[in-house]
């Protein structure tokens, strides 16, 4: 099945989980059926455009456009919370903040967080705020354009080849070098669009939990600066330390 963000109006509750239930489930929450021939290139360009947990996921789902993450679902102080997450780390009684649509007496959550150690899931693929998920497409776009521009004239500087590199560049190589700067451009402009309902998305529940300045959020970053001994694997990737 297909799920498409919530990305309407958002608020937040708090409470103890009563009830609690995750069932670890597929579904394409990025990719559609005309995806699937090109997923693998796509799981590809993620990885090297820094999308660490999105790299992943569509690595290992190569051949299909569904993903697997957590179904969530429990009462949280007579509120009936459902909702998606990349993985739960949550549990029966715990004092949790949920963020996401509240329609009466039931909410669609897009985020859980519990204050007790600073842990937070949230919507696959929502981890950035946007002005670091901008930040973060520039930077591995000139990563990528150094990396494949420089690497062939160091080969030619190793070898003594100077009057080669010379030649090489006198006879196209700026060319070459605008070719490939314009193609990691083109690249990472696409993967970045494709991601930003995600980040439109993470900046609302950002807001609604009131850190300061959400478009400046990056998850990842925070809990790999944070991580300490013992930390589980999944933490920094699938869920996050706030």
């Amino acid at each position: 099945m297909t799920i498409n963000p919530p990305v309407k109006s958002v608020t937040r509750i708090a409470g103890t989980i009563q009830g609690y239930k995750a069932t670890r489930q597929a579904a394409s929450f990025v990719f559609t059926d005309r995806d699937t021939t090109s997923l693998g290139v796509v799981a590809i360009a993620a990885g090297v455009a820094g999308l660490g947990g999105q790299a992943v996921s569509a690595a290992s789902h190569a051949t299909s456009v569904e993903e697997d993450a957590d179904f969530v679902e429990f009462a949280l102080d007579g509120i009936s919370v459902k909702g998606w997450v990349w993985r739960s780390p949550f549990g029966e009684g715990d004092q949790v903040e949920v963020v996401g649509e509240l329609q009466g007496q039931a909410m669609n959550a897009i985020a859980i967080a519990r204050p007790s150690d600073r842990t937070v899931a949230l919507y696959p693929h929502c981890s950035r705020g946007r002005t670091r998920h901008i930040k973060n497409a520039i930077k591995w776009w000139l990563y990528l354009t150094m990396f494949f521009v420089c690497v062939p004239l160091g080969f030619l500087l190793l070898a003594g080849s100077t009057q080669r590199l010379a030649d090489a560049w006198s006879e196209g190589g700026d060319l070459v070098a605008l070719g490939v700067a314009a193609f990691f451009g083109l690249m990472n402009f696409s993967l970045a669009r494709r991601w930003m309902p995600f980040v439109t998305l993470a900046e609302k529940a950002f807001a609604a939990f009131g850190w300061d300045k959400p478009g400046d959020i990056d998850l990842a970053r925070a809990t790999k600066a944070s991580r300490r001994t013992g930390d589980p694997g999944e933490l920094g990737t699938f869920y996050f330390r706030y």
